[in-house]
């Protein structure tokens, strides 16, 4: 790998972790469509890229996170409230994906099982909106119930092509939410599920692999830092006035894309 490929992984990441789009599969995809050679320190620097994204998220979201945080500390329920919810949703995908992480792994990270996920997953985001199309959805905070809906529909987002941020919106949506507080809420997931995902593939990583090319770690992670501030303030503006469906006509085109530069 080298500099030049690194900034592109590190864009790539950045442009699909918050979108309904699926970064792991563009990842994969990318990846494959440069030729960059398989090794432990590919594998190592995809993991460790999606820290970029996350240190965005909370910095963006650092004034709620803070203000949550000091309430847990004072007693308040609004405090414990919201990190129960977080919990809630956080359980079902961590639970899943612990228990099948190497069926996942040797079934589902591949071009073909990602470019068939983009398609359907499209399929379905569009259904999905043009259902909800006139209901602008409830900006109240997200309930207990709803929480766990969106952390049992992020279950499928262990499917690579699905898109964690994808299923957590749509269980939203479903759940009765606007998309604004919908993607609030995903944004808000994303910090302790990618942080435990992260967490548990790098204990398997050679440390040797990283330290070898820190360069290029620092620079593909500061390029998603970067880049994820941009798309998560852009987003979430772009969802005050228009639905998800779009998203849901590039993944199928995408896939369809993909699909004819592997075969």
């Amino acid at each position: 790998m080298n500099f030049f490929e690194s900034i592109i992984l590190g864009l790539v990441e950045a442009l699909t972790e918050y979108l309904p789009v699926s970064s792991t599969g563009h990842l994969i995809l990318t990846s494959h469509l440069l030729g960059i050679e398989q090794s432990d320190f590919h594998a190592a620097f995809e993991i460790v890229i999606q820290g970029g994204s996350i240190l965005a998220v909370i910095w963006h979201y650092r004034k709620l996170l803070l203000s949550h945080l000091s309430e847990l500390f004072s007693g308040s329920a609004k405090g414990r409230d919201f990190f129960l919810k977080l919990f809630v949703a956080f359980c079902p995908a961590a639970i899943v994906g612990l228990l099948f992480h190497k069926q996942v792994k040797a079934y589902l990270f591949g071009p073909i099982p990602v470019v068939i996920a983009l398609v359907v997953g499209g399929i379905i985001m569009i259904a999905l909106e043009r259902r909800l199309k006139h209901s602008a959805g409830s900006d109240e905070e997200i309930t207990i119930k709803g929480a766990f809906f969106v952390g049992v529909a992020q279950i499928f987002s262990l499917w690579p092509g699905t898109s964690r941020s994808m299923t957590t919106l749509l269980g939203g949506r479903f759940m009765g939410l606007s998309p604004y507080k919908a993607a609030e809420f995903s944004f808000l997931l994303a910090i302790p599920i990618i942080l435990a995902a992260t967490g548990y593939e790098l204990l398997k990583v050679d440390v040797s692999a990283l330290s070898e090319n820190l360069d290029l770690l620092l620079v593909g992670t500061g390029v998603s830092f970067v880049a994820s501030l941009f798309v998560i303030r852009i987003f979430l503006g772009f969802l005050k006035k228009h639905s998800l469906e779009v998203f849901g006509w590039y993944r199928i085109v995408a896939g369809l894309l993909y699909y004819f530069f592997i075969k």
